[in-house]
């Protein structure tokens, strides 16, 4: 174990040195900084167990550094080592959970007896840590055979059904013959090298929250089962009835994003098969046709239904138009997500048995009277839509070919998406933007460009629906996702803080401890200490520990 001496008086440094002898107290080194610009470094470089500081110090004084040092480090030892008995420096001792505070000069035998209790609670420390990282590394090499056996089950390789139940409980989800669900495949594809360097547990993590949260609207539950890093099965539960089940068209349009989350968060491309809701029994079934659909699938669509039916020709398919679905897209302005659908739609068809005269027609139809009833129900002229680039007439007569029925629905679709833009719109869509970007570096302004705004303008218009400013809801939600990464994942601050696209450290810790009132370190400790409150092994550990004390006597100043 090494120690850090910092003072800005070298004639006390080389007192330190004299009174601390590193061999009889236990210690591998003894290390010293005339100011806290030097301590830092020395930190970053080297792993020390226990830190001496001053507090009244020329620069940066011995209170912040130790903040910062505490917070970057939180299993350090500190022992504060002034000349000023200070009542308010004492508070901000104890505030800090700073282990010791000692006026100097403090006799030799005062000075060992400090070290040594230090020494032994940052080995106490250093040991409970080494327990509960194996802990946690056998809780995931656990959770990782149950997924593969889970995985290996559905897929009529082997495998326990008790393992898949074991897994649906896990994250909450009751499976019972009665209860619906609605199984999807999601495949990653194109992926940079960096998604590689996912770690599969969090990734897991990250696609159920993602789903959960893009879902939210139709109060469903989620879990995932792991096949490959590239695969992986979703189930979606609405209730424990057989009269609950989760809407697929519903599903199919909330989960539209999809593709540009994963391409934001993970590098890599995602394609989204869906199923039919099915039973218990019928899961098997679902997972099997899921995966020789998307084996078969070269075009890696963003978005896929998948039948129950093997029925695969043309006619059965326009039996099944996604009329419900496009009524979403249009409904929530989704109007790029609806243009790709429409063209995928007809892409099935034509790859199934050709698209005949009967099917356009049909579909020309469907799409029209979506058309005139969004028309209505906003109050929007045809006149706005129908121009001199595409009159009335020449629409109505566009089912005489695929090629003139696809032009015909751009050009409208590009025109709703030009005349049904209103404020709720921008705030909107300045919501969906932060939450595709939310781990980039972004500003108020990039938001009001994505969005063909005024920065001022869409502030303003962004709090009249909200009630909160875009930088606050920035904020906010940089934040909520701070806190569910530490919570769950073991990943350091230094990389959360990057991970959610803060360039400087120190203003992550700021903005996290101005909205959750603690800093991340202890948000992470009280999470850690809620989840293993009771627990033998932590307990066993820290009744060992010896208490923390204060002392301060009276001293000449220096």
């Amino acid at each position: 174990m090494r120690l850090l001496a910092v003072d800005d008086q070298s004639s006390v440094l080389l007192m330190l040195r004299r009174q601390i002898d590193c061999g009889k107290l236990g210690l591998e080194s003894m290390d010293t900084a005339e100011n806290t610009r030097d301590a830092r470094a020395l930190l970053q470089k080297n792993e020390y167990g226990i830190i001496l500081c001053d507090i009244e110090m020329p620069g940066e004084d011995g209170i912040s550094f130790a903040k910062w040092a505490l917070e970057a480090y939180p299993y350090v030892q500190l022992i504060f080592l002034t000349s000023h008995a200070d009542v308010s420096y004492m508070r901000e001792a104890i505030a800090m959970h700073s282990f010791d505070y000692l006026l100097s000069p403090a006799a030799q035998d005062e000075l060992e007896h400090a070290i040594r209790r230090a020494a032994v609670q940052a080995e106490a420390e250093k040991k409970n840590r080494q327990l509960l990282e194996l802990g946690q590394r056998y809780q995931d090499y656990e959770e990782e055979i149950s997924n593969h056996r889970a995985s290996d089950w559905l897929l009529g390789e082997g495998g326990e059904e008790e393992a898949f139940l074991r897994l649906a409980e896990r994250e909450g989800v009751p499976v019972a013959p009665s209860v619906r669900m609605l199984p999807f495949l999601i495949r990653f594809h194109t992926a940079e090298a960096k998604f590689a360097t996912f770690d599969v547990s969090l990734l897991r993590f990250s696609l159920k929250n993602i789903t959960d949260e893009l879902l939210a609207q139709l109060s469903v539950r989620s879990f995932f089962v792991r096949r490959e890093q590239e695969e992986y099965y979703g189930f979606l539960c609405a209730g424990e009835t057989a009269d609950q089940e989760p809407e697929r068209e519903s599903a199919a349009f909330l989960l539209s994003p999809f593709w540009d989350v994963c391409s934001n968060m993970f590098h890599a491309g995602a394609a989204v098969y869906l199923y039919e809701t099915v039973d218990f029994e019928g899961i098997r079934n679902a997972c099997a046709r899921l995966r020789k659909v998307a084996a078969k699938d070269p075009e890696k669509k963003k978005l896929q239904f998948v039948s129950e039916s093997d029925v695969d020709d043309a006619a059965g398919l326009m039996q099944r138009i996604p009329s419900g679905f496009w009524r979403r897209l249009m409904n929530y302005g989704e109007f790029g997500h609806l243009k790709d659908s429409i063209h995928q739609y007809i892409g099935t068809l034509c790859q199934r048995r050709g698209f005949t005269l009967t099917m356009l027609v049909q579909l020309h139809r469907e799409f029209t009277e979506l058309l005139l009833s969004y028309l209505l129900e906003h109050g929007i002229e045809s006149g706005r839509i129908f121009t001199e680039a595409l009159p009335y007439q020449r629409y109505m007569n566009a089912y005489v070919k695929r090629a003139a029925f696809e032009e015909a629905v751009d050009y409208v679709i590009g025109r709703l998406a030009e005349v049904s833009g209103s404020e709720l719109d921008a705030a909107d869509a300045a919501i969906r933007y932060i939450r595709l970007h939310l781990m980039e570096n972004i500003s108020v302004t990039e938001i009001a460009d994505s969005v063909g705004m005024n920065a001022e303008y869409l502030t303003r218009l962004f709090k009249k629906k909200t009630g909160l400013s875009l930088k606050t809801y920035l904020t906010q939600e940089k934040m909520e996702l701070a806190k569910r990464l530490l919570e769950t994942t073991g990943l350091s601050i230094t990389m959360i803080s990057d991970h959610i696209g803060f360039d400087n450290y120190n203003n992550f810790i700021r903005s996290f401890k101005k909205y959750a009132g603690i800093t991340p370190a202890e948000y992470r400790r009280n999470c850690a200490f809620a989840a293993n409150a009771g627990a033998p092994l932590q307990k066993a550990a820290s009744d060992g520990q010896p208490p923390v004390t204060f002392h301060a006597r009276n001293a000449e100043n220096r």
